[in-house]
């Protein structure tokens, strides 16, 4: 349309992969969308837009942070992969000692997309590229040429938040079941043990304000 503008589709593009890719990563992980994560990283994006979105962005992956990284190591290695299928019938016994090559890292990439493993030469249909977090906490993937890492690690101030958004969500479907309209007031009274007193304790106002309670009390 002649409303449209290119270059903000195209942004409006990277952000929406962008926030899929951390999604996904979550998805592998195990990891809930209301559990708070700290930051979300990327390697080989346009810093103007990530800092342009970056709320848009924190807000839609539920990080604390979203930041560029300029060396893409820092969040990821590339480990070559050979397909001992395709390889068998060319390589024939050989293709074991270039598997072991490629599982200890001794490989090279080619700049036409090949990869060079024990001297073999591989074309891009005789390998996949695998990426390798540079941490036990990081998630990673690849988004076109872009690396994308998601920070795993739950502190205990993040878990504690996830908690609170879990106690919201609970909290909101009562209020639909009993059929409550959206300015009605509410006394709220939770059962639970530590756990639950640190959420009232870290996010009991932020609780009662998005439930409309007037009142918080904890039991058991």
């Amino acid at each position: 349309p002649g409303w449209s503008h290119p270059g903000l589709l195209t942004e409006n593009d990277a952000v929406r992969n962008l926030v899929s890719a951390a999604r996904a990563l979550r998805a592998e992980a195990g990891v809930p969308n209301r559990q708070p994560l700290s930051s979300l990283m990327v390697a080989g994006a346009d810093p103007d837009v990530v800092d342009r979105y970056r709320d848009v962005i924190g807000s839609e992956t539920n990080v604390k942070d979203v930041r560029v990284v300029l060396d893409a190591t820092e969040l990821a290695s590339p480990r070559v992969v050979p397909d001992p299928r395709v390889l068998g019938p060319r390589l024939g016994a050989k293709v074991q000692e270039v598997l072991r090559a490629a599982r200890e890292g001794d490989f090279t990439l080619g700049e036409d997309s090949s990869a060079t493993v024990a001297g073999e030469k591989l074309g891009p249909d005789e390998f996949s590229i695998r990426l390798e977090p540079a941490r036990d906490d990081l998630g990673v993937t690849s988004e076109g040429d872009q690396v994308v890492a998601l920070d795993l690690a739950l502190t205990p101030e993040l878990e504690v938040e996830g908690h609170a958004r879990l106690l919201l969500r609970h909290v909101q479907n009562l209020r639909k079941t009993a059929g409550l309209d959206v300015s009605d007031s509410i006394r709220l009274v939770v059962v639970g043990g530590d756990r639950t007193a640190a959420v009232i304790d870290h996010h009991g106002d932020s609780v009662m304000a998005e439930v409309l309670a007037v009142s918080l009390e904890r039991t058991g």
